[in-house]
């Protein structure tokens, strides 16, 4: 019983080890990711502020000429933008689930009790039949 309590206390350091070089690793890459997330934001606001300006613009070229309907010319430019500031959104919800970490949450949460197996013990004494 002593050894097998000194063989766990031994492997115990090597246990949090590779738990701490897991947060290491998914911390390092939630930073990545929030950076991503910023180039995205920064790029929906481009996107977002174009469309704006766009907006402007075909006012007055449709208002300087007769061509097209002022209302196309505007939802075109408008639906392009939005398709843009939609794609750089969407990129940014598939990368904010590693904020969470979520390998070293799974590793560090303990299973509900009925998820752990039960113990298989030894009888104490058995007869063998020959």
């Amino acid at each position: 019983m002593f050894d097998a309590i000194k063989a766990l206390l031994a492997e115990l350091p090597a246990l949090f080890s590779d738990r701490v070089k897991l947060l290491a690793l998914e911390m390092k890459r939630a930073g990545r990711a929030l950076a991503q997330i910023m180039a995205l934001l920064v790029a929906a606001a481009i996107f977002a502020a174009t469309a704006w300006a766009a907006l402007w613009a075909a006012v007055i070229v449709l208002l300087l000429r007769t061509g097209l309907s002022l209302g196309l010319v505007l939802l075109i430019v408008l639906a392009i933008n939005l398709v843009g500031a939609v794609a750089a959104l969407l990129g940014i919800r598939k990368l904010a689930r590693w904020l969470t970490l979520p390998a070293t949450v799974r590793r560090l949460t303990l299973p509900p009790a009925a998820a752990i197996p039960p113990l298989k013990t030894e009888p104490a004494h058995e007869s063998q039949h020959t």
